[in-house]
């Protein structure tokens, strides 16, 4: 928690007033059951092709919320093979406990929370969300 209030508080001290801070967070959901979430994209350009596969919920600690985000990028482009692969911590954090934290940082108007990068899904109404997008602005 005091490193997620760091963050937020960083970002609040290089917004100016009425600046918007929009961030996503994985939402849980359903998914502790199985833990161990996957996702995999491909997309073309010319002749690039980039395979992206996501994974998240590895080595979760459920006491601190912590767990190990997988990013691996298979880029081909004109027939040479390169891959990038970041692997780093992120916290988990349930809406709820969210609003909480942004308010015990301070300086910071909710304006809203979103569905899987729509605007058009409050996340109050969405269903089988997979994201959450938060807006914020500095006051």
């Amino acid at each position: 928690n005091e490193a997620l209030l760091a963050h937020l508080r960083a970002v609040r001290a290089n917004l100016r007033p009425g600046g918007i801070y929009v961030f996503d967070r994985l939402i849980p959901g359903n998914r502790w059951a199985n833990p161990i979430a996957r996702w995999a994209w491909t997309r073309r350009r010319g002749g690039v092709t980039v395979r992206t596969t996501f994974r998240t919920l590895e080595a979760y600690d459920p006491v601190s919320q912590v767990c190990d985000e997988i990013m691996r990028f298979e880029i081909t482009e004109n027939g040479t093979r390169r891959v990038i692969t970041q692997r780093h911590k992120t916290r988990i954090v349930f809406p709820q406990e969210l609003r909480t934290v942004v308010r015990l940082a301070g300086g910071f108007e909710f304006v809203g929370w979103f569905s899987n990068f729509s605007l058009r899904r409050p996340l109050e109404r969405a269903r089988a969300s997979l994201m959450m997008i938060t807006v914020l602005r500095r006051v």
